[in-house]
């Protein structure tokens, strides 16, 4: 990688093309350390200035490179600016500790609440280690009892069409309490233990029922962390996310498979050995459904994310977080783990979070780098043992921090900056100057940076046996960060009470491409330890320092495995090889000789069309239409399209999929007020708003009597409008439960959550999520019926949002009525 530097250990000069990065430490005679003073020049521009004071007693490194010890020092010191009493944010009412000293970490510094994702993800990386307790603290704050008590949960972060279940991934929350209990002990582990027990099994209860589908084995959800529609997914999306509810996405369904194996795993502690054998099982049926339903060998990837329940095929999209959790989790097998850590797009400066990029879109997610998702990503290389990824995510790692003298939330993908430059930028239509927000000393990419020194170059890891290091460095390191030094050493590094200084020795020098170092030896307080050996509590004194020492060598020529990295050129061949088509609309027309369908490429050129049909690909032409002459005469059907440059083979978001229901096929029951008395509806009113008859601010309803002409399997989805907060914000989708009943006999034929997310204003009329496809026999009467459940409002934790549903739980809509759609015989 082309970074240069001039680095004694005590001053330093890095440059990376235009770029200056200058470092220089001095003792700090009053409270011991160093201080660092860091000043970072882009080309000509004013230079920006940062002093960085190591703290008392907190970890250090002493790597000969000045540059090194000094950004591990500034990641620490933003963790500790995160540290808050007082919980502020503009939607919530203030939270402050009882006793005035209890902290929490905030998310940044534009981002000063705690939020379920953003915690966990950091507790994960490492703050769980060095701060335990703060993370115990920050991870309690989201787990909430309902408003009446009882029933306590893992609260969905506020979000896309009013949280949950649009979005799943509250589970990642299990992630972080695993780890964090590697750091407890005594009634502290055991208190945290139990809550964490109760919760995340309610959890994984509830979301079993309403986001698992029982047909393809993976659950619903949005993207974890991907949660500005219009950043990663189809443009029609946008306002239209009940479709993102009823995708299924990779790095949610790992989070759900990690979070089922959590639980099971603090189930067979508590003793509770049904549970844990039934929560073991649906892990493995998950692990099983991602594979068989997301892999892509052609592309060496999983597909990040199916399309919408009535196209659902996986897309040829990928996200890198969902990607390096896939092998981090063990989900995939080591040989896939191998290529996917190989296959994935790297651009000079690292790795964009998504791929291909969206065009005529602004970057935040789109076109950017996240700080966080790269150490994961550096993780993952970790485990496939692949050098050169490792090489290139710590380049980036470092930049990044060196060149914006803070861990970012985002940075540019082809530059590192958060404000580019017209030279910098992609020669592609509409350019834009930068990611759209970027908070400094985010929390997790400060745990990104943290986890880059602690989890790889030290190796760290822990269970609930002990502690073990199992160093991660390779000759690039060595050759460019520590060049003049004979061992680099982490000191201070906390672990159940005692204290630990790990020291890697390095080996000399050699030439040769890089590979990774083998350890030859190792030692506790200077007594022989196996390598890779967890060390246990026991072991460590809690009155001195703790050393280890593991001596690193040159492996045997021949043993290291080959590396691979996957990059792209910047801007060489135009724009194609990074970027994805736009979006295309389709139409479809019944015609004698069968349905034509007919799309409009929006300008692109150099593409061809795969054509769908129900989420199977049907055709792939170079023209502009299609004619299917074995559409099914007596069932609807779905048709949507993609399109594909034909130069570097990446591939759009599907078109929001095109209904074509033959007669009889359509069934709608909606209310008017002739069919009045075909409804029974409570805590609502019938009414007429703009000739649109519904059941206004509706709670409950049932369809007394319907039937079906022909037998068949018929999906169900309620017609409603709701606007509570804004399509992007708030914690009220109205989630309910519909039930189908036969009336002969009164017997439950089918039931299932149905939930229906914010739309832009009131006077929106749309689909709510499908009821999972029900068996109905011909002229045989059923009654629907549609009862409450809950959605987020519910949880007392949410009392203090300062949006609709703060005060009271809020889940209710105006309903028109139902659409029954026969989609198979």
């Amino acid at each position: 990688p082309p970074m240069q530097g001039d680095d004694d250990g005590r001053t330093g000069r890095w440059t990376w093309k235009r770029e200056v990065v200058t470092v220089v430490s001095q003792e700090d005679d009053q409270q011991g350390g160093r201080v660092f003073t860091l000043v970072a020049e882009a080309g000509g521009s004013q230079p920006r200035k940062v002093v960085v004071n190591e703290e008392p007693d907190a970890p250090v490194v002493r790597s000969g490179c000045a540059l090194f010890d000094a950004l591990f020092a500034l990641a620490l010191w933003e963790s500790s600016q995160n540290l808050n009493c007082c919980i502020r944010a503009d939607n919530f009412k203030p939270h402050r500790s009882r006793r005035g000293n209890k902290h929490f970490f905030s998310t940044g510094q534009d981002w000063p609440y705690v939020w379920t994702r953003d915690t966990s993800y950091s507790v994960e990386l490492g703050l769980g280690l060095l701060n335990p307790r703060v993370a115990r603290n920050s991870l309690k704050f989201r787990l909430s009892q309902l408003r009446e008590g009882g029933n306590p949960e893992v609260v969905q972060d506020t979000g896309s069409g009013g949280s949950w279940p649009v979005s799943t991934d509250r589970v990642v929350w299990a992630f972080a309490a695993a780890e964090l209990l590697k750091y407890l002990t005594g009634t502290e582990r055991q208190q945290f233990l139990d809550d964490a027990y109760a919760a995340i099994a309610n959890t994984v209860e509830t979301d079993r029922k309403v986001a698992f589908d029982s047909r393809d084995g993976l659950y619903r959800g949005e993207e974890s962390f991907l949660d500005w529609r219009e950043q990663s997914y189809a443009s029609w999306m946008a306002d239209k996310v009940v479709h993102i509810g009823m995708s299924k996405a990779l790095s949610t369904n790992v989070l759900h498979c990690i979070a089922l194996r959590v639980v099971s795993s603090m189930a067979e502690e508590k003793g509770d050995a049904a549970h844990a054998e039934v929560y073991a099982g649906w892990a493995a049926d998950l692990q099983h459904a991602i594979n068989a339903k997301l892999w892509q060998p052609e592309a060496g990837l999983y597909s990040c994310l199916t399309a919408s329940e009535f196209d659902g095929g996986a897309l040829h999209q990928y996200d890198l977080l969902g990607e390096s959790l896939v092998v981090l989790s063990g989900v995939a097998d080591e040989e896939r783990s191998r290529i996917v850590v190989s296959s994935y797009p790297n651009t000079e400066v690292g790795s964009a979070v998504i791929w291909p990029q969206q065009r005529m879109v602004r970057s935040y997610h789109n076109r950017a780098i996240w700080p966080f998702v790269s150490a994961y990503y550096l993780r993952a290389a970790c485990v496939a043992c692949n050098a050169a990824v490792v090489d290139h995510q710590c380049l980036s790692l470092i930049l990044g921090a060196a060149l914006n003298l803070s861990n970012m939330e985002n940075v540019d993908w082809q530059s590192l900056h958060i404000h580019v430059r017209d030279d910098d930028a992609v020669s592609e239509p509409n350019k834009d100057f930068g990611p759209q927000q970027s908070s400094r000393q985010q929390l997790w990419s400060v745990a990104g940076y943290l986890s880059l020194v602690l989890r790889v170059v030290f190796g760290q890891e822990a269970s609930n046996d002990g502690i073990r290091f199992h160093p991660f460095v390779t000759r690039w390191m060595h050759r460019c960060l520590f060049p003049r030094s004979s061992s680099v050493t982490l000191y201070r590094l906390p672990y159940q009470g005692a204290l630990l200084d790990v020291e890697l020795a390095l080996p000399p020098d050699s030439d040769g491409p890089s590979l990774v170092y083998e350890a030859r030896s190792a030692t506790l307080n200077d007594l022989p330890l196996q390598l890779c050996a967890w060390i246990s509590p026991a072991q460590l004194s809690l009155c001195q320092i703790n050393r280890v020492r593991i001596d690193l060598m040159v492996p045997a020529e021949g043993t290291s495995s080959p590396d691979r990295l996957c990059r792209v050129p910047a801007n060489e061949t135009g724009f194609h090889n990074l970027f994805a088509p736009l979006v295309p609309t389709v139409s479809v027309e019944h015609t004698p000789e069968g349905m034509v369908v007919s799309w409009d490429v929006r300008g692109e050129t150099d593409v061809c069309t795969h054509v769908y049909r129900d989420g199977v690909k049907q055709a792939s032409v170079a023209g502009a239409s299609w004619t299917d002459h074995t559409a099914p005469p007596d069932c609807v059907c779905f048709y949507s399209v993609e399109l594909e440059y034909t130069d570097s083979h990446t591939v759009s978001h599907r078109s929001e999929p095109f209904l074509c229901a033959p007669d009889g096929t359509m069934i709608e029951h909606y209310a008017s007020a002739k069919a009045a008395d075909d409804w029974a509806w409570f805590d609502a009113r019938l009414v007429d708003n703009g000739g649109v008859w519904h059941f206004k601010d509706c709670n409950q309803l049932e369809l007394k009597q319907f039937e079906v002409p022909v037998y068949g399997l018929y999906s169900i989805q309620a017609r409603y409008s709701q606007h509570w907060n804004e399509v992007n914000f708030g914690i009220t989708c109205c989630v309910k439960w519909l039930t189908v009943v036969r009336r002969a006999d009164s017997e439950e034929v089918a039931a299932g959550a149905v939930f229906m997310p914010h739309l832009p204003d009131w006077h929106r009329w749309d689909l709510s999520s499908a009821l999972r496809p029900v068996q109905l026999a011909a002229h045989e009467p059923y009654s629907l019926q549609l009862t409450d459940f809950r959605n987020m409002s519910y949880f007392k934790r949410y009392a203090d949002f300062l949006g609709t549903g703060g005060d009271h739980a809020i889940n209710w809509a105006n309903i028109q009525g139902f659409r029954l759609l026969r989609i198979a015989s």
